[in-house]
Formats: structure tokens, C-alpha cells, sequence
């Protein structure tokens, strides 16, 4: 067991140290749209809010698009690639959420790359928060927020903002955030999260600390916070879950001989099920005890019911 921990020290060394030298994004100043580009989304988001049956004026939905386009340089300068990809994922949230009462932003565990619908846990739980609301007579939407990218050099980035806290991820959502509460006025956002994903939206909280319209207007729930992730902030307005009510989770609590045993054997798991022919993402078979977050777990359900019913009654 001591030899198993100093290579499972070795390799958490290892990837912390490649991660570091990684480049983060530039910050240069980036050309500005052209006509020909601004008349593109302003007709994008006339169009699509129309098909909604929300009235906007060409000044108005020009005046969105600005903004964006400003965010975009902000954040990324002249890295042309990413101010278009970040600009243009702006303007899609905003028209797949406008003219909604509520809407539901899901962060996957692990690397940040899963999708909702391929997510029986935390997929599940957004979707039944989602039924809830409806069931209240609020309109609501989920945006199905991936933090990685697919590829290699996408996963080290990932690890190098993790240990660092998320000190450039957690300012991309934090601001697209503040986008979409100046442009729906009336909309309220529920922030979730789970394992990794739940320190992520935790970074995310803290950048909208001293926000009015956040103050007012988002709430958060998260799960299974690692327990290396250092402390988070303390507020009415999050909900973190410790655990599922079925039993301690051992990568809240820290149970180190469990972890070293499940990160060990991972890769035999992954050898066995590879030799009987069954398709396996080697992610799967690092399973820590307790670490689910089912919506029928008593202390999923009950906890986020009532924390909804608080905040939305």
C-alpha cells in the first residue's frame, strides 16, 4: 500500500508540473466587427427571438451583439478564434434563453467534458429541477455547459486552471452570467454543479460576490466538492450536498486508503474489461464510494427540494 501511494504521488507531481507550463490565452487587442459581420447577428437574434414571439428592435439586438463582441475581446484579445467562439456562444445561450422565467446552468464532474444526456447522475438531477419549476408554473431552461474541450492539450489546460482554482475558466462563466442577467431582466439562474464541476461553480460564486443583480437573482447547488479543493464561500444562496444520505462520500471526506485503492486498480479495471471485449471510458473506472448523486437518493431529492421551494416558492 505505501508503494502504491508514493506512484500515485509521483504521478499527481507530474501532471501538476506539465500543467504549469502550458500557455494561458493572450490578451492583446483584437480588430472590431465589420458591417458586414454585425448585420450577420443582429439579423441572428431578430430572427430567433421573433420565432419566440419576443419583440426586439434592431438597435436593441445590435446593441447585444456589441456587447458581446466587447466581452470576447475583453477576455480573449487578439486570439480570433476564441472572441468569435466565446462571442458567438453568448448570443446562442441568450436566444435559446430569452423570454425564460428560469434558467438551469448544468457543469459535469470529472474533465467538464460530459454532456447532459449522457449524464444518469447529475443529467438526471438538472432535469428533475427543471420538472419542478414547470410544475410551479415557471418557464425553464437548461444550458448544457462543458468547460473542456476534447484533445489532450484541452485536458492539461483543464488541470492547470483546477489547481490553480480556476482563475480563467470561473471568470469565462462568472461573465457570461452577468451578460445574461443585464439582457433578461426578469430571469433567475440556478448555477449546478457536481464533484469537480461543484469546486468549479464554486470559483464561479465567488466571482459574483458583491453583484446586485447576482445577489438577487442566482442561486447555486452543488455536490461532492472534493475534499482537496480548499474551502468555498458560505451563503443562503448555495446548497452544497456532502453526500448522497446513503452513506459518506470518500472523495468529500478524504478516505485516502479507499481513493489509493480505487485509482490503483483503475487501470486493471480497464485492462479486464478492454480483454472481454466491453467498450470502457477509463474515467468510469475510477469509481469513488458514495461519490453518486442520484435524484432519488434522500439526500439529493429532499435537500434540493426545500432548497427550492426556499428560493422559489
Amino acid at each position: 500500500m505505501e508503494r502504491h501511494s508514493q506512484i500515485l504521488g509521483v504521478m499527481i507531481v507530474a501532471l501538476f508540473v506539465l500543467s504549469q507550463v502550458l500557455p494561458l490565452p493572450s490578451h492583446s487587442v483584437a480588430a472590431s466587427l465589420n458591417d458586414e459581420e454585425l448585420q450577420y447577428y443582429t439579423d441572428y437574434i431578430s430572427y430567433n427571438l421573433d420565432q419566440k414571439g419576443i419583440v426586439i428592435t434592431p438597435e436593441q439586438a445590435e446593441g447585444i451583439v456589441r456587447q458581446a463582441y466587447s466581452i470576447a475581446v475583453a477576455l480573449f484579445g487578439d486570439n480570433a478564434a476564441q472572441c468569435t467562439y466565446y462571442q458567438e456562444k453568448l448570443l446562442q445561450d441568450y436566444v435559446q434563453v430569452a423570454g425564460e422565467d428560469v434558467i438551469i446552468i448544468y457543469n459535469p464532474g470529472g474533465m467538464g467534458r460530459a454532456s447532459i444526456k449522457y449524464d444518469p447522475q447529475w443529467g438526471e438531477v438538472a432535469g428533475h429541477m427543471k420538472t419542478m419549476l414547470e410544475e410551479k408554473g415557471y418557464s425553464a431552461a437548461i444550458l448544457d455547459y462543458k468547460r473542456t474541450a476534447n484533445g489532450i492539450i484541452q485536458g492539461m489546460m483543464e488541470l492547470k486552471d483546477f489547481v490553480n482554482a480556476y482563475p480563467v475558466k470561473s471568470e469565462w462563466l462568472s461573465t457570461e452570467i452577468k451578460f445574461l442577467l443585464q439582457n433578461t431582466p426578469s430571469t433567475k439562474i440556478i448555477l449546478t454543479g457536481v464533484s469537480q464541476g461543484a469546486a468549479y461553480i464554486n470559483e464561479v460564486m465567488k466571482r459574483l460576490e458583491g453583484e446586485p443583480l447576482a445577489a438577487q437573482r442566482v442561486v447555486c447547488v452543488e455536490a461532492g466538492v472534493p475534499f482537496y479543493y480548499k474551502a468555498g464561500i458560505a451563503s443562503g444562496q448555495i446548497l452544497e450536498l456532502c453526500d448522497n444520505g446513503m452513506g459518506e462520500d470518500s472523495l468529500v471526506t478524504g478516505d485516502m486508503g479507499s481513493l489509493i485503492s480505487t485509482y490503483v486498480l483503475a487501470p486493471l479495471k480497464w485492462c479486464v474489461s478492454y480483454l472481454k471485449g466491453i467498450p470502457v471510458d477509463p474515467i468510469d473506472c475510477c469509481h469513488n464510494p458514495g461519490h453518486d448523486y442520484y435524484w432519488v437518493y434522500p439526500g439529493v431529492e429532499y435537500p434540493i427540494t426545500a432548497f427550492l421551494e426556499q428560493h422559489f416558492n
